[in-house]
């Protein structure tokens, strides 16, 4: 299991987690904060090639986009939920040492935080957004 720290400098001790069902960075600090920024990375629901992440206190539930919103829904097993459940690690885009998630169905849409909620947008140079779209992978805070 991995968690997920965002590397912009101003949020660099943030982490990706869910609350109530909605995609956010936040920073940790109870027992619930750590369970809900821990993840199953799995293969890709729609890809082997890529990953899909299942949360670790709510097993069955993905991270996926929907209306450019990432959201923790259960796995509906249709071709769109794999589909919008997927996404594709690259090299980071403001730091190559880290990573970054490009939507499966959504090819130049990378996963990123605006106002602390998590979203797929067009890729784009834009210094802010290569930092929002740019993640350090650690190991998980729960089993």
């Amino acid at each position: 299991m991995l968690y997920l720290r965002c590397v912009g400098v101003a949020h660099c001790r943030l982490y990706i987690r869910h609350r109530n069902f909605l995609g956010e960075i936040s920073s940790i600090s109870s027992s619930l904060d750590r369970a809900d920024a821990s993840f199953r990375i799995r293969p890709g629901l729609a890809s082997s090639n890529c990953v899909s992440f299942e949360s670790s206190n709510i097993p069955g539930y993905y991270l996926r986009h929907q209306y450019f919103r990432i959201k923790l829904a259960p796995n509906e097993n249709t071709t769109l939920f794999r589909n919008d459940a997927t996404f594709c690690i690259k090299p980071g885009l403001a730091n190559s040492t880290n990573v970054s998630f490009s939507s499966y169905n959504l090819l130049d849409y990378y996963i990123r935080h605006k106002n602390f909620q998590l979203y797929i947008d067009p890729y784009s140079t834009n210094s802010l957004f290569l930092n929002d779209a740019t993640f350090t992978l650690l190991a998980a805070f729960t089993p």
